[in-house]
């Protein structure tokens, strides 16, 4: 499987007021005050600007911040977890509600064993009545304390499959949603290696600390 988009979201009642893109070079990149950061602006203008440092991209709304790193690997998205720690705790009066990170994966032409845990018994009377079933999905959610991950494949009349793991906190506490955001990156491939394992899979990610 091809590694996809990785995030880090932390939701909450963000003032963006606060978190202009030289709020987020400081509070959440913890850069020196005056620090020239690259700013993407968005042409609607109405979408949320995405500040760029070290690999990573943030961008806040008043219901969410999202940091994104550019490379899919544990090394990478454990800087993104840091970097929405500092936000967290530079912004310690902002109201909570979860923290999560996600990771994906896509394959390409013959992922036969994917594709059969999409399957389920409904499909055949589906085809039967007539219809043409242009993509399958299933999802479970598995605790994982203290929060859970929400696995979901979703499957395409081409042959691709997406795989979804979203390690989720529910939490009104800092300290928890730190806490859940916190660990190495050998931690998260052991994680996401044992999951994606369950699925028939092999994946290889950064074994470094």
């Amino acid at each position: 499987m091809n590694a996809l988009t990785w995030n880090v979201v932390v939701a909450g009642r963000w003032n963006t007021a606060i978190l202009t893109p030289a709020g987020i070079a400081t509070r959440v990149f913890r850069l020196p005050v005056g620090t020239p950061v690259e700013v993407h602006v968005p042409m609607d203008g109405v979408a949320p600007h995405r500040v760029v440092h070290n690999a990573c991209v943030a961008t806040v709304s008043s219901d969410r911040l999202i940091i994104e790193p550019s490379a899919a690997t544990p090394d990478s998205l454990v800087l993104a977890m840091r970097f929405a720690v500092n936000a967290i705790e530079s912004l310690p009066e902002t109201p909570l509600t979860a923290a999560g990170y996600n990771v994906r994966f896509g394959s390409e032409g013959d992922s036969t064993d994917l594709l059969e845990l999409t399957s389920i018994a409904l499909d055949k009377s589906v085809s039967d009545a007539g219809f043409s079933i242009k993509g399958r999905a299933t999802k479970r959610t598995l605790e994982i304390e203290p929060g859970v991950v929400n696995l979901e494949i979703t499957s395409h009349q081409d042959g691709n499959v997406l795989v979804g793991l979203n390690f989720h906190l529910q939490s009104q506490d800092p300290d928890s949603l730190k806490a859940w955001l916190q660990i190495s990156p050998a931690e998260l491939s052991a994680q996401i290696a044992s999951l994606v394992a369950t699925l028939g899979q092999t994946y290889i990610g950064s074994q470094d600390d």
